[in-house]
């Protein structure tokens, strides 16, 4: 479904044996989507069946995510882009433009 997701990661995968991955670090997800039958189904083939990917492979969540976007988001349902007052670990603007300390 989403053809530029999936073309960055066959040509990642191709050039250096790696896949893209998404921060974890802030991430909001839709629920509903996930609980998708199609999804589901995926998410089921990849940990619970045969060949046991996840766990023989030790492939990571953040892989997973994002091929599981790649496959099955439209476009319009994935935003790469990370809010500019989020912090993990430095400083983080206030409510009213002040700086916050040791998020």
């Amino acid at each position: 479904r989403n053809k530029d997701m999936w073309e960055k990661a066959n040509t990642l995968f191709q050039k250096t044996g790696r896949l893209p991955s998404f921060s974890t670090d802030f991430e909001i997800c839709k629920v509903s989507f996930f609980a998708r039958k199609d999804v589901m189904d995926y998410q089921m083939a990849i940990a619970d069946q045969q060949p046991f990917g996840v766990f023989r492979e030790s492939w990571s969540d953040v892989h997973v995510r994002f091929i599981t976007l790649a496959l099955f988001a439209e476009p319009s349902m994935v935003d790469l882009n990370t809010p500019s007052s989020y912090g993990h670990g430095w400083r983080c603007p206030g409510i009213h433009g002040d700086i916050v300390e040791g998020f």
